[in-house]
């Protein structure tokens, strides 16, 4: 699924993008703003079994454990601004594989990897935001932007080893 997701807004959203861009007419205080970016990843995958306690061990699995640490963090934004509104929608991607031999034990899903497990791991999560804010301005000149804001996620988690397998979406 999130193969496929991914395909969509690699067409989807430069299309998007590039029609804020172009029916933008210059007029006072109109900014257009396109962001990409791309960062190193860090951190953990502690995914419980149904949110349920001691169904996984906290902290763990970190990305490192898991040799999926190399992947990056990237994203794609444009925004446009007229006035004190503005409209906003980001991409954000984040993935990689690996392969790795669990030192520690760790449970996962309520699935139990013993020290020595050889695991395949791949990692998926997707998130497109979109939102619309009204900048506000006190006497004093304090700014603030305010505004709904409407997201949607997908995560994938794949761990398989010879005695166990985790499969994790949502």
């Amino acid at each position: 699924m999130i193969f496929r997701m991914r395909l969509v807004w690699k067409i989807l959203l430069p299309a998007i993008v590039s029609t804020i861009a172009g029916t933008v007419v210059a007029a006072p205080k109109t900014e257009i703003g396109i962001g990409l970016g791309a960062l190193g990843q860090t951190g953990f995958l502690q995914t419980p079994a149904g949110g349920q306690p001691e169904t996984a061990t906290p902290g763990r699995p970190t990305l490192d454990e898991l040799a999926v640490d190399a992947g990056h963090y990237r994203w794609l934004a444009a925004g446009h601004r007229i006035g004190r509104y503005r409209v906003g929608l980001r991409y954000t991607a984040v993935g990689d594989s690996g392969r790795a031999t669990v030192s520690v034990p760790a449970t996962i899903q309520g699935q139990a990897f013993p020290a020595g497990s050889e695991t395949q791991t791949q990692v998926d999560f997707d998130e497109l935001s979109v939102w619309v804010t009204r900048q506000v301005v006190s006497t004093d000149r304090t700014m603030l932007e305010v505004g709904p804001w409407i997201g949607w996620t997908a995560f994938d988690l794949q761990i398989d080893s010879a005695a166990n397998e985790v499969d994790r979406t949502y």
